[in-house]
């Protein structure tokens, strides 16, 4: 199973530097197969289950590389903290082949991960939908979407899913669609 990455959008008017690219060798993602989206009850708890997809990956960058191995190539964005702007953070991202995680870096080294994003129809998803899919699929799985937007030829039908940890918000699960299909999928967390 090929693991794939696509960078997600990084914080506008940040300071890029990109590590050279690297080939990798694909990877399989750890954890359990995908669940039939007939065993779900509702779609809160499809959207539940799915967002867990992104557990398997870890809470770190090292427990991701301990997952999947080295990345195909990192990328660090710089970027002033919202709460003091005399602190400098960094988004650093993972890139896979069909799969890029992004983890926030505090000034003390804490750190937590973003985003994650898949555009690999290779990696298995739970609920069996993935890329690929179609926008019929997708909603009779998770329900009516929250947001809708277009972006150039892309439709990106957003979903919210309460956040379970320590910072209340939504977090969002969003569907890339290109031509009827979905092309990426993401998984947005909330920060305060």
């Amino acid at each position: 199973m090929l693991v794939a990455a696509a960078l997600s959008a990084a914080c506008a008017g940040s300071e890029q530097k990109r590590a050279a690219d690297t080939t990798a060798a694909p990877v399989a993602p750890p954890g359990p197969q995908p669940v039939p989206a007939a065993s779900i009850s509702s779609p809160d708890s499809a959207r539940a289950f799915y967002w867990s997809f992104v557990d398997r990956f870890g809470a770190s960058r090292s427990q991701l590389i301990a997952r999947l191995g080295a990345p195909a190539s990192t990328i660090s964005d710089t970027l002033r903290n919202q709460h003091d702007p005399r602190v400098v953070d960094s988004l650093v991202t993972l890139r896979y082949a069909g799969l890029s995680v992004r983890f926030f870096v505090g000034m003390g080294g804490n750190e937590f991960p973003t985003a994650v994003s898949v555009t690999d129809s290779g990696i298995a998803l739970p609920l069996q939908v993935g890329i690929g899919a179609g926008r019929t699929e997708v909603e009779r799985v998770f329900g009516e979407a929250d947001y809708e937007r277009t972006r150039g030829d892309s439709t990106l039908v957003e979903f919210l899913v309460p956040s379970v940890g320590i910072s209340p918000g939504d977090n969002e699960l969003t569907f890339v669609f290109v031509g009827g299909t979905v092309r990426r999928i993401e998984w947005v967390y909330y920060v305060d």
